[in-house]
């Protein structure tokens, strides 16, 4: 474990990713600690000039951290994380095609016209129905 308590961390954030969450904290004055294990990840936060643990946040116990005083646990979604298995990232296709769908849609239907709800309810209940299943 690397001497990070020279740099005087406010918190740990451990699942520090990128680190969206410490560049906002350093936008308030706050100095964050992240512990990330992809290596990207850390090369991207490292340039951000974070404070930066490389590893599997499971590696570490919590008294490792015990002399910051904040907190910071923001698990990664796993259906967009490349951690997880991507299924919120197909799904994300089907919401693109359909907006491209009703923006056709609405190009070729005056926005007054009646059936111009119609044709979006059409279009949009299987894409609703295919991403609640």
């Amino acid at each position: 474990m690397p001497d990070f308590h020279s740099e005087d961390p406010h918190a740990t954030d451990v699942f520090g990713g990128a680190g969206g969450w410490d560049v906002a904290a350093r936008q308030l004055g706050l100095n964050a600690l992240g512990v990330e294990w992809d290596a990207a990840a850390c090369m991207t936060r490292r340039a951000a000039g974070l404070l930066t643990v490389e590893g599997d946040v499971r590696d570490f116990h919590p008294l490792d951290f015990d002399r910051v005083p904040g907190f910071i646990a923001s698990p990664p979604c796993q259906t967009f994380s490349a951690a997880g298995k991507g299924a919120g990232r197909a799904a994300l296709d089907t919401v693109y095609q359909l907006t491209k769908t009703l923006e056709a849609a609405s190009r070729s239907t005056s926005p007054s016209s009646p059936t111009s709800g119609v044709i979006r309810k059409l279009y949009a209940r299987p894409v609703v129905r295919r991403l609640l299943s």
